[in-house]
């Protein structure tokens, strides 16, 4: 987060709670994406319910997990897509509120030049294979920007065509 914050991609709110203030005692903090915050009308110092699909068992359904956060920051990475749906919380608090107390389920590594990601992967692949236990993810996958955005490329290059078809 400190990292982000240096680049100028998160808002902190200059005024910060109290350290031992009861929210932060029984409130984690949260940081939303701009577009996610702007639909949302939550800014920085508000409290929002988040719901979990997963909660207990109770008789024969699942009673969703409900918990309060407090908006600590607001980021924005300059993709509709992730600034419109994601948040950043501690990984103890988002481990603890999911059920996943020790687990990891992702990780991503992002490289100072995109283009290196064939030559990158097959070492990621092997380390992921060499820790998988650690990683508590056996069946974990590597999946880079080119596959993620596999969609996107097939229609430019479709539209590239198409450009030269009708000049």
């Amino acid at each position: 987060l400190d990292d982000l914050a240096r680049q100028n991609k998160v808002v902190i709110p200059e005024k910060e709670r109290e350290p031992n203030g009861p929210d932060t005692a029984m409130r984690p903090g949260i940081i939303l994406g701009k577009e996610l915050s702007m639909r949302l009308g939550a800014f920085p110092g508000d409290t929002l319910n988040v719901v979990s699909p997963v909660g207990p068992v109770t008789g024969a359904s699942m009673t969703p997990k409900i918990r309060q956060f407090v908006v600590v920051g607001i980021f924005q990475s300059g993709m509709y897509e992730y600034d419109s749906s994601h948040l950043y919380m501690k990984r103890d608090d988002a481990q603890e509120f999911l059920d996943l107390r020790g687990k990891t389920t992702a990780v991503e590594v992002k490289l100072d030049d995109a283009e290196l990601v064939g030559a990158v992967r097959p070492e990621l692949e092997a380390l992921v294979k060499r820790h998988a236990t650690a990683l508590a993810r056996e069946d974990m996958k590597i999946r880079d920007w080119k596959e993620l955005n596999k969609n996107l490329f097939s229609a430019l290059k479709l539209e590239k065509i198409a450009t030269f078809i009708i000049l």
